[in-house]
């Protein structure tokens, strides 16, 4: 374990011993945590260096978890409406995303999910979809939904949202080339799944104004991104705060680290699983 990991760990322990003996239950009052997935499947940190990659039974196990403690699961829309008609959140509310589109959606999480009733949001990248992206990172290498399988996805209870065309980071482009990267994206989707959609996720976590603004322009209601952090009634809608949830998080206690936001302070974009900078 290098010096970087130690330190956020021991820094992530200290915050859980101080809640366990102060309050955890201070952790999951008047705000949401939305989780952040990538694939559920097969879990080789050596290869997943990133740990993008939850096993299923890990996967299984943190479902459970959140069922057996009476974790309150609402949806993404049901979240955003709660912050536009300021309605407070029930105590240890929790929504769930995943981004990319992989295909271990449909074949390994979301028959998990059905089995305990929760709903889920699965933001889709129309280039991972269509099989057009160069393959250059390894997980840019895994297997995808096709659209006949988001399109059956979405009939059978989960909710699409956008997850940009290309994967290229928003923050970094041209007013020119994000209206293309966010318009295009909504166009191809809606056009599979036969019905609108209103939210958004931010390719590497990558946004500004400019980004919110276009977003706005095309009738999104709403964007999350990946700083670490809960949701509350004063949050931004288009920059919705979330907790990824990786390999390395794969005991019960972890999990429960993360659910209680021991690794919040962890809030600049660009962190991996591991601690370090992208």
């Amino acid at each position: 374990m290098n010096i970087k990991i130690f330190t956020k760990e021991s820094i992530a322990g200290a915050i859980y011993l101080c809640k366990r003996c102060f309050g955890a239950h201070s952790g999951y009052k008047n705000n949401c945590r939305v989780l952040l997935y990538h694939s559920v499947g097969e879990s080789d940190c050596r290869n997943d260096t990133m740990g993008l990659s939850v096993s299923e039974d890990v996967f299984y196990m943190q479902m459970k978890y959140l069922r057996d403690n009476k974790f309150f699961l609402m949806s993404l829309p049901e979240l955003v409406d709660r912050i536009k008609n300021n309605v407070l959140f029930p105590d240890k509310s929790i929504a769930i995303t995943f981004d990319d589109g992989y295909r271990s959606i449909l074949t390994k999480a979301f028959p998990i999910l059905k089995s305990f009733g929760f709903s889920a949001t699965a933001f889709i990248n129309v280039y991972f979809t269509e099989k057009r992206v160069a393959g250059d990172f390894y997980w840019e290498r895994w297997d995808t939904l096709s659209w006949d399988e988001v399109a059956e996805l979405h009939k059978d209870g989960l909710l699409i949202g956008s997850h940009a065309l290309s994967h290229r980071r928003l923050g970094e482009l041209s007013i020119k080339e994000l209206e293309h990267e966010i318009s295009i994206s909504r166009d191809r989707i809606e056009s599979r799944i036969k019905e609108r959609i209103d939210a958004f996720s931010y390719p590497h976590g990558s946004f500004n104004k400019t980004v919110k603004d276009v977003l706005r322009r095309n009738k999104f209601t709403s964007s999350c991104a990946s700083i670490q952090g809960c949701v509350s009634l004063k949050s931004d809608i288009f920059a919705l705060r979330r907790t990824e949830i990786t390999s390395f998080d794969n005991t019960s206690s972890k999990f429960q680290k993360k659910l209680l936001g021991c690794y919040d302070w962890l809030r600049c974009r660009g962190f991996n699983a591991q601690g370090q900078r992208n």
